[in-house]
């Protein structure tokens, strides 16, 4: 499959993306470098897990024949002007990353024999993040191996950009309306993740944040229906999406974790009857693995 992209990719003289919009590229001349994007705001937030790093990845892609040596990339930083940030309804303060301090990026290498690669970078949390967003805005710029695609159709869901930018915060969580057992319920209570509380959902979101890595597909489409911090997502919105994948990479995970953590912190105030659910007085939480609350089931 590989090697057939690469020969369309050098057939090409003009590239389509979409919803009419067009990449010039040559394939006589400097491959055409860019990020892959398929979400226009990726948020990140320290407030839902326990450590101190976040490792994320841009997808970077060429147009262009594979080489047989390593090719550098370039990037530079871009500040931000802007001093606030909207989501929805919300107006938050804004800053611009540090490099080095807020977050750092990996070598901008593209391997040999390769056409795509995965660019790490690490968020770090500080303490200014509690009250603000901070912003971090990478470019891909023009240098001798490669030429930085020009922008492409910004209403699309599958954007060639040489921009990409992410945004993180830190602070308490608050339970999400989901999080309950009836539809018309409050939150606080769900058989199938037994109760809410901070830290358990810090370790929830860290579990399902992971899949970027070992499943970016389900990650990529459950952020684009749900949000990053599966802030949209709806009522036992699990066995309507990837259930499998849900179960897989963060029910299972997330059990098993606590399992292990109330046996070993009998003394721990959130200490919850593991694979015993009463359902009246809304205690307990169900096994995902087996039985009535298997999330296969």
């Amino acid at each position: 499959m590989k090697r057939l992209f690469q020969i369309i990719a050098a057939a090409l003289l003009v590239f389509s993306s979409c919803k009419g919009s067009y990449v010039i590229y040559d394939p006589s001349g400097t491959p055409v470098i860019y990020f892959h994007d398929t979400l226009k705001t990726r948020l990140h937030s320290f407030s839902m897990i326990a450590d101190d790093e976040i490792p994320i990845e841009a997808d970077v892609r060429i147009m262009g024949m594979p080489s047989d040596k390593d090719r550098t990339f370039k990037i530079e930083v871009i500040d931000t002007t802007a001093s606030e940030f909207v989501i929805g309804t919300g107006v938050y303060p804004l800053s611009a990353g540090r490099p080095d301090i807020d977050f750092t990026v990996a070598d901008p290498v593209l391997p040999a024999g390769e056409v795509t690669m995965r660019l790490k970078i690490t968020l770090k949390r500080q303490e200014s993040m509690m009250n603000k967003y901070v912003r971090v805005g990478l470019r891909i710029v023009d240098n001798d191996d490669f030429h930085a695609v020009m922008y492409d159709a910004k209403s699309s869901n599958d954007v060639l950009t040489p921009e990409i930018y992410f945004y993180v915060n830190d602070g308490e969580p608050s339970c999400p309306s989901w999080w309950k057992w009836t539809a018309s319920g409050a939150p606080g209570w769900n058989p199938y993740i037994g109760d809410f509380y901070p830290d358990k959902y810090r370790m929830l979101l860290k579990f399902f944040n992971e899949t970027e890595v070992t499943s970016p597909v389900f990650h990529d489409n459950y952020v684009s229906a749900y949000g990053e911090f599966l802030e949209n997502a709806e009522y036992m919105f699990w066995t309507k999406f990837y259930p499998s994948a849900w179960a897989k990479y963060v029910a299972v995970p997330l059990y098993e974790f606590y399992e292990q953590w109330y046996k070993d912190h009998p003394d721990d105030p959130n200490v919850e009857l593991m694979n015993q659910v009463n359902l009246m007085t809304h205690q307990g939480w169900g096994d995902p693995r087996d039985g009535t609350y298997a999330i296969l089931n």
